[in-house]
């Protein structure tokens, strides 16, 4: 089930097996298992940091456009695409 963080993005709840393994007892996994978990956890970071980057990107375009009304200019949506991705 997704979590709510205070701006009301949502984000995956973890349910991988590694996040379940407790950081200060490793040693009772075997090297295999320690591998597995260190993907797993690789994975979930790369997860997470995508998620960062989406929410970073979106709140750059709500500053700008906050910024944009703030200069008394007002965007059309339609023509976002055209601002952030440049000319065309």
């Amino acid at each position: 089930m997704p979590s709510r963080n205070g701006a009301g993005a949502s984000m995956p709840a973890s349910t991988s097996c590694a996040a379940s393994v407790s950081p200060t007892d490793p040693s009772s996994l075997s090297d295999d298992e320690l591998r597995s978990a260190i993907l797993e956890l690789e994975h979930e970071e790369d997860d997470i940091s995508l998620h960062r980057r989406v929410l970073h990107g979106r709140i750059d375009i709500l500053r700008a456009e906050r910024e944009r009304r703030r200069r008394g200019h007002h965007v059309d949506p339609k023509d976002l695409g055209t601002i952030l991705g440049g000319p065309r």
